[in-house]
């Protein structure tokens, strides 16, 4: 994904140096930038709901008339569809040449394992190592009230929030 957006980038630069690369990246643009309704295109995928928002966030800004926000969201959105597009390109494995079959074979493979491990648990932390990765990003007292307020929502299950007075339900 990231790659995605660093070729793009270096298409860019190349289009104003280079004619090839100048149409390249026209090509790329017009089909990369943002229309009204284009977050359709991404419903029933992972990106559907990132896409809504990018288009809602285009639409809100353009209503404000804030134009230096809605070009950096048409900016964003251009990024974001070259770099899933080239997520997908990699990811069905079709190298553009013969010397490249191999790469993209692997690249594949590992995509593939990636997104796999991405929905298993298969290499879950103990709760004991999620304990300590919380503490990595959360104060002692933010935990604590988490946990109080999860203690509270599983009272609130069972009915037991009747049984508090006020205070104690604050």
């Amino acid at each position: 994904h990231e790659m995605g957006h660093l070729f793009l980038l270096d298409l860019e630069d190349l289009a104003r140096i280079d004619e090839t690369s100048a149409k390249e990246l026209q090509t790329v643009r017009e089909w990369a930038e943002w229309k009204k309704g284009d977050w359709k295109k991404y419903k029933n995928t992972p990106w559907s709901k990132e896409f809504a928002d990018y288009e809602q966030a285009i639409i809100e800004a353009d209503m404000h008339g804030d134009i230096p926000e809605a070009d950096r969201l048409r900016r964003l959105w251009a990024q974001e569809r070259f770099a899933r597009g080239f997520e997908i390109y990699l990811r069905d494995g079709t190298a553009p040449a013969k010397g490249l079959r191999a790469v993209f074979r692997s690249f594949a493979k590992f995509l593939r394992q990636v997104y796999s491990a991405f929905i298993s648990d298969g290499a879950r932390a103990s709760k004991q190592v999620e304990r300590i990765m919380g503490r990595m990003i959360a104060t002692d007292r933010e935990i604590e009230a988490m946990a109080m307020d999860e203690a509270f929502r599983d009272i609130e299950k069972a009915g037991g929030e009747k049984l508090m007075t006020e205070t104690e339900h604050e």
